[in-house]
């Protein structure tokens, strides 16, 4: 059995470059000693070395090895080392496995070059000049650079090239730390053993032990009763354990030999045999195996399998068991160039036992490359075999709500001034009850391009924008708009202000196909705008509860005005109105699109104001309203009569750090229309986050859709949305959602769970339901996942269906229990 899973590289890493790093070097040594009592010890026989007042010995030319001591030679039970605390001592232990993200990444100097000479100060030392034996006892510190050696005897042959520490040798370089009780190093073949080692990886948070390592050359090396876990020291929750470790650095890989995964000590998984990567070269090999259960699919089983087929090329076959539904067979193919990367994934259920026993299936494909300096591409293209595909398969409500799958190819240019795109867009829609009128128009192709040039001359900003589309459509009005959009605009910029006088023509043409009768075939519109945008900004000190604050007033006043076209004849392919923000008050457009551009004789009133930090800068609140006076009704609709309110709906919006955990967003959009005053718009959210992953989200969302053309096009929703994530005590966790239509008066996504266990394990369950659609029924569905931090997880992906569920969750290792 083999796996690429990275896990197994933080077992091999320390065993691979131990040894060879410890006291290893090029022929030449320096050894700079230091006695306790001043100088060194010999006698008649054994004079002292005039290396003994700071002199330098040097090393010769490498001779043959003496012979290694063997296995044999060891005690039958390996003795603990005296010294085991000082493994972990200075050493803090407040992640377990890989370092989260949001520490950042680990700052460690690089490691000392080969011929950096070694310093050893001792109690005592004795050089033999007969046999050029160097001995150095009590107190050892030996330092390289940012490696250090402490030990209580260490013996040095330099004719053989053959060193031997005793006496609890620890051994401590930025991102590993290694303990034994002896160890012996042949430092012209860099062979050499190390006996009863215990280990602790920084940079990663893991630790282990082993009963004898073996360096057969500077690439190769054996073990033997080898342990590896990520648990704090103390804690025996689960750890790895091997009877035999062989590394190959010039492959890349590791083998083990009967490893057993033990949970407090008792053996629950053992392998045979496992061979796996020890860097960044992949293998192909089985992962991890996913188990779930829902009332589609039934109980279901993943068991995948990786092809490392090329340094750039790797394929996951992953047969998926349903026993509601039967076999599905999936793959996922991932490829990786100079200029492109891309992923094609596609899966294939050859007879569905649920439905009749029909082929169905699924393809997403995704590419992004650079063809040269400034030009690039981009693919997006997905395929469902049938409309209830995604409602029977997906596990979420964010996949099974998705109403048309894009497929969408881009051909991207840019440098400074300049920004050309080439679209194809088509999609699939895959609602039945969609009607045909109601389903996007697909572009083949849309070509656009945007030329801007700021400050051309002194402060004046040019710039012209051009769109080609062909539109297509099977029931409706489709053909070709060429449209085009220069601009001219003298902006004046400064600290507590600015005034924008632009001046703008829009002109699109038409040849359309399948025009209704009595309406001409190629219309078109020239149509100019102008518009004023002006601001102050006003700042003052301010203190509020203790805390000294800038807060700031912001009137706004934008001016627009666009004479009207009657654009009746023209067909509506990409436009519609805006909603109601505080943002779109200051648009030139009240459309979206180039099919529709509204006239306008009007004036936007808007004011905010914010509190900023006098000793951070950052926003604490924002405050904004603004409203639109009309002096004319609007007679260019897309659908509707023309308006002829004197006022726009009232917009306001706030944000806020209500405290340091709390914070909140509220929006409004409220029509004062005299007896039809409405509401049309709002919304409000609250959260609170605390530094111990407390979490707590309530929303309120409202939106009235005033002009609906059908049942499916209707925008209009009322929705309650809570969501938490409560950490009970450092082992237990709740999380949960319940996310309610009021309108149609059901539960449209709902979820519970349950998360135990410590830093370096987790065990996570879902029970949930969700419907995609109101008036459907609701999908069930239970999630469990096994977590061994630093080795894998077991099961379905519940962290990352959290994630996506949960507003603000983020998993990652929090605690450490001692």
């Amino acid at each position: 059995m083999a796996t690429h899973d990275r896990r197994f590289r933080l077992l091999s890493v320390w065993l691979s470059v131990t040894a060879p790093v410890i006291l290893h070097g090029e022929p030449q040594w320096d050894f700079q000693a230091q006695s306790a009592d001043s100088g060194g010890q010999g006698g008649d026989d054994n004079p002292v070395h005039p290396a003994d007042e700071g002199a330098i010995l040097r090393t010769a030319s490498p001779q043959p090895a003496a012979p290694a001591p063997t296995a044999a030679n060891q005690p039958a039970q390996p003795p603990q080392p005296k010294q085991l605390s000082r493994l972990d001592e200075g050493l803090a232990w407040d992640y377990c496995g890989f370092r989260p993200a949001r520490l950042g990444a680990l700052k460690t100097e690089p490691l000392p070059s080969p011929d950096t000479p070694i310093e050893i100060n001792a109690d005592a030392f004795d050089f033999d000049q007969n046999t050029e034996i160097v001995t150095f006892s009590g107190n050892i510190e030996a330092e390289r650079g940012n490696q250090r050696l402490l030990a209580e005897h260490v013996r040095y042959d330099r004719p053989h090239e053959q060193l031997h520490a005793e006496g609890d040798a620890l051994f401590i370089q930025p991102e590993l730390r290694v303990l034994g009780t002896s160890g012996d190093f042949n430092l012209a073949d860099r062979s050499g053993q190390l006996f009863n080692v215990h280990y602790r990886l920084v940079g990663t948070n893991a630790r282990g032990s082993a009963a004898e390592a073996r360096l057969v050359d500077a690439a190769r090396s054996r073990y033997r009763d080898i342990t590896f876990t990520t648990c704090p020291p103390g804690d025996r929750t689960w750890d790895l354990q091997a009877d035999e470790l062989e590394i190959d650095r010039d492959t890349g890989t590791g083998v083990t030999r009967h490893t057993k995964l033990r949970l407090g000590g008792v053996p629950v998984a053992y392998w045979p045999y496992l061979d796996f990567p020890i860097d960044g070269r992949r293998k192909s090999g089985f992962l991890v195996p996913s188990v779930g259960n829902g009332n589609e699919t039934g109980l279901t089983l993943t068991v995948p399998y990786y092809f490392n087929l090329a340094p750039n090329l790797d394929l996951t076959f992953s047969p998926r068991l349903m026993t509601e539904r039967g076999l599905m067979l999936r793959g996922d193919f991932r490829y990786l160039t100079e200029g492109h990367r891309g992923q094609l994934d596609a899966e294939l259920l050859p007879r569905d036992a649920k439905d009749e026993d029909k082929t169905r299936g699924a393809v997403h494909f995704t590419d992004s490359g650079i063809l040269a300096p400034g030009w690039s591409t981009d693919l997006n293209i997905n395929y469902v075999s049938d409309d209830t595909y995604l409602e029977d398969f997906g596990n979420s409500l964010q996949l099974s709500s998705v109403r048309n799958l894009e497929r969408r190819g881009d051909l991207v240019y840019q440098n400074q001034d300049f920004y050309f795109r080439g679209r194809l867009l088509d999609f699939q829609t895959v609602e039945s009850d969609v009607p045909e009128v109601d389903r996007p128009y697909s572009r083949l192709p849309q070509l656009l391009v945007q030329y801007d040039r700021p400050q051309i001359w002194s402060s004046l900003d040019i710039g012209i924008g051009g769109e080609y589309d062909n539109f297509y459509h099977a029931s409706l009005v489709h053909g070709q708009r060429f449209s085009v959009r220069p601009y001219l605009s003298w902006p004046l910029r400064e600290s507590y202000g600015h005034l924008k006088p632009t001046l703008i023509l829009n002109h699109s043409s038409y040849a359309l196909v399948n025009e209704a009768a009595g309406k001409p075939s190629s219309p078109a519109h020239t149509i100019p705008t102008a518009s004023l945008d002006a601001a102050l900004v006003f700042e003052r000190p301010w203190d509020v509860f203790g805390a000294r604050l800038i807060q700031t007033l912001e009137p706004r006043l934008f001016y627009l005005y666009t004479p009207y076209r009657d654009q009746r004849d023209t067909p509506v392919f990409d436009s519609a109105e805006l909603d109601p923000s505080f943002a779109n008050l200051f648009r030139e457009n009240r459309f979206t699109g180039r099919d529709r551009i509204g006239d306008a004789n009007q004036i936007t009133l808007g004011l905010s104001s914010r509190g900023l930090s006098s000793a951070t800068g950052a926003e604490l609140y924002r405050l904004s309203i603004g409203q639109i006076r009309y002096f004319r009704d609007r007679l260019v609709q897309i659908v509707g009569p023309p308006e002829d309110s004197s006022t726009s709906p009232v917009v306001a919006e706030v944000g806020a750090r209500l405290s340091e955990h709390w914070s909140g967003r509220a929006g409004l959009a409220w029509e004062p229309d005299g007896n039809d005053a409405q509401t049309l718009k709002k919304s409000l959210q609250i959260r609170y986050q605390s530094p111990d992953n407390l979490l707590f989200n309530a929303a309120y969302r409202y939106n009235q859709d005033t002009e609906p053309s059908t049942p499916q096009t209707d925008t209009s929703y009322k929705d309650a949305d809570l969501s938490f994530r409560w950490p009970v005590n450092p082992q237990l966790e709740l999380v949960g959602r319940w996310y309610h239509s009021l309108l149609y008066d059901q539960i449209m996504d709902a979820f519970v769970g349950v998360e135990y266990g410590r830093c370096c394990w987790r065990v996570r369950a879902i029970a949930g339901q969700h419907r995609s659609n109101a008036g459907q029924d609701l999908n069930k569905s239970l999630m469990l996942q096994f977590e061994l931090t630093g080795l894998g997880q077991f099961g379905q992906r519940v962290d990352r269906f959290l994630e996506r569920g949960i507003d603000g969750y983020r998993a990652e290792n929090r605690y450490v229990d001692r």
